[in-house]
């Protein structure tokens, strides 16, 4: 039986006190962007001057949904950066410089004064303090310009070690990387502050951990472990993976021996620790209420690795456009309910 929404998402939004939160999802970012599509675009139930979050791939969904870049732009850029990556290795090394070329090209100085004078979208950012093996999340709303924002779009999509080479990259001067590494709850999805109910979207199934994912890897059948070869295989024939994992192992602190490997486990941290939300601890997820269209685990892989082609994206953002419906069906919004043919 389908677990009831709590009417407090119709009452913030009434109240005009209600935002939402996007968690990580790297190349499952399509899902979110179906959200977004239902939510913003098709039932007005959110609008883009409400507040936002978002930590990695979330943070550019929270981007589109604030109206800061153009919504059909981002879906086009996504399928266009799974094809270099596919075409690369995965972008095993390389994905920060093709993030940061495609965030030069969106990010126009009229998305950047969008962003700027938004002021409630926030950006979740991990900080490795110099010196420091204890990571702490932060969210940035307050931006300095284009090439600030356009560095902060970087640096919260930075996945140590495999976005390039570093544990971390800068911002402002301090190290920092991927937004959505502070482990499980605010730490994988966060929400924008001063609201009384934010709308939290998963990227992810409901209770995944990497544990897990790595132990179906191991005792896993042909099928999760024919994804994990063939990935691996399009790595190690396409991708720097010695000259990476040589930079990864000196770090920041040029070439301190084992430096960066320290750095990288205390990156990891939180990903360690990570259970992604399920029912009551996110509203919209994949598999919530609906199918997903592949495997749980090839649904899974796709965080770090594309999918194969632009349909099984667009297959991705039709499963975001229908659980965002389902749920706001649930949540009694009359928009919602109209789509289905029913009154509140």
């Amino acid at each position: 039986m389908a677990v009831a929404v709590p009417a407090a998402a119709l009452a913030a939004a009434q109240a005009g006190s209600i935002g939402a939160g996007f968690s990580g999802g790297g190349f499952i970012l399509p899902f979110l962007l179906g959200v977004i599509d239902m939510l913003y675009r098709e039932l007005g139930v959110m609008n883009a001057d409400m507040p936002v979050a978002g930590a990695s791939a979330g943070a550019i969904a929270a981007a589109a949904a604030a109206g800061a870049l153009p919504f059909d732009a981002v879906r086009s850029e996504v399928d266009a950066l799974a094809a270099r990556c596919r075409a690369k290795g995965n972008c095993y090394g390389t994905l920060h410089d093709e993030l940061m070329a495609t965030a030069r090209q969106m990010v126009t100085d009229a998305s950047a004064k969008r962003i700027m004078d938004h002021g409630r979208l926030y950006m979740s950012l991990m900080h490795l303090p110099q010196g420091s093996l204890k990571p702490y999340q932060a969210l940035e709303s307050k931006f300095q310009g284009k090439d600030d924002v356009i560095t902060a779009v970087g640096a919260t999509c930075y996945i140590p070690g495999y976005a390039g080479p570093s544990p971390t990259i800068k911002f402002r001067g301090q190290p920092v990387f991927d937004g959505s590494f502070g482990g499980p709850g605010a730490g994988f999805l966060p929400c924008p502050p001063g609201v009384r109910y934010c709308v939290r979207v998963s990227a992810m199934p409901a209770h995944v951990t990497l544990a897990g994912v790595i132990g179906t890897i191991l005792r896993g059948g042909p099928q999760s472990q024919g994804i994990a070869a063939r990935a691996a295989l399009d790595i190690l024939t396409s991708a720097d993976v010695a000259g990476t994992l040589l930079q990864t192992a000196l770090g920041r602190q040029g070439g301190a021996p084992f430096q960066g490997a320290a750095e990288l486990a205390a990156a990891y941290t939180g990903f360690w620790e990570l259970r992604t939300p399920g029912e009551g601890e996110a509203d919209i997820f994949p598999g919530r209420r609906h199918a997903l269209p592949v495997g749980e685990f090839e649904w899974v892989t796709r965080m770090p690795i594309p999918a194969r082609s632009a349909a099984d994206n667009q297959a991705m953002f039709d499963l975001g456009r229908t659980e965002a419906l389902s749920w706001a069906q649930e949540a009694g919004f009359p928009a919602a309910l109209a789509k289905a043919g029913r009154s509140g």
